[in-house]
C-alpha cells in the first residue's frame, strides 16, 4: 500500500500533471494535423483550380506548401519530444515511487512498455515527411522547369 504522506500526494499530483501535459500535446498534434492537411490541400487545390501557371507567381505560391509541410513536421517533432520527456519523467521518477510499495502496475506507463509497439508514431512521421517531400519535389520542378510544371497544372485543372 502507498504510504499516506505528503510525498504520495505530491507524486500523484506530478503524475496527473504530466499525464495532462502528454494528453494536451497529443490533442494538439491531432488538431494541428487536420489544420495542416487542410491548408496544404487547399493550397494545391487553389493552384490547380485557378490554373496558376504564371512562372513568377507560381514560383512564389509553390513555396507555401513547402513552408506548411516543413512547419508541420517540425511542430510534430517538438510535440513528440515533449511527450517523450514527460513519459520518461513519469517512468523514471513517479512510477517507481508507487511500484516500490507494491501498487498494481496495470495502467501505468511502464506497464504498456511490454506491449508490442504501436505503428502510429512512425506512420505519422512518414506522412509528414511524404507531404514535405512531395512539396519540395513539386516546388523544385516549378523552379527548375516552370513550363513543365505549368503544363501539369493546366492539364490537371482540365481533367
Amino acid at each position: 500500500m502507498v504510504k499516506e504522506d505528503k510525498t504520495a500526494e505530491f507524486m500523484i499530483a506530478e503524475y496527473q500533471n504530466a499525464r495532462a501535459r502528454i494528453n494536451s500535446d497529443i490533442d494538439e498534434i491531432n488538431k494541428s494535423e487536420v489544420f495542416y492537411i487542410t491548408v496544404w490541400g487547399l493550397l494545391y487545390f487553389a493552384i490547380f483550380q485557378f490554373k496558376i501557371t504564371d512562372h513568377g507567381f507560381l514560383k512564389g505560391v509553390i513555396l507555401l506548401p513547402v513552408v506548411i509541410s516543413l512547419y508541420s513536421l517540425l511542430r510534430y517533432h517538438a510535440h513528440r519530444f515533449t511527450i517523450k520527456t514527460y513519459e520518461a519523467y513519469i517512468k523514471q521518477w513517479v512510477e517507481p515511487y508507487f511500484l516500490q510499495y507494491g501498487v498494481d502496475p496495470s495502467g501505468l506507463s511502464t506497464f504498456y512498455d511490454s506491449y508490442p509497439g504501436r505503428i502510429l508514431k512512425p506512420v505519422r512521421f512518414v506522412f509528414h515527411f511524404a507531404l514535405l517531400a512531395f512539396s519540395v519535389l513539386f516546388a523544385a520542378m516549378a523552379w527548375c522547369y516552370p513550363e513543365y510544371a505549368a503544363s501539369i497544372i493546366a492539364k490537371g485543372a482540365e481533367g
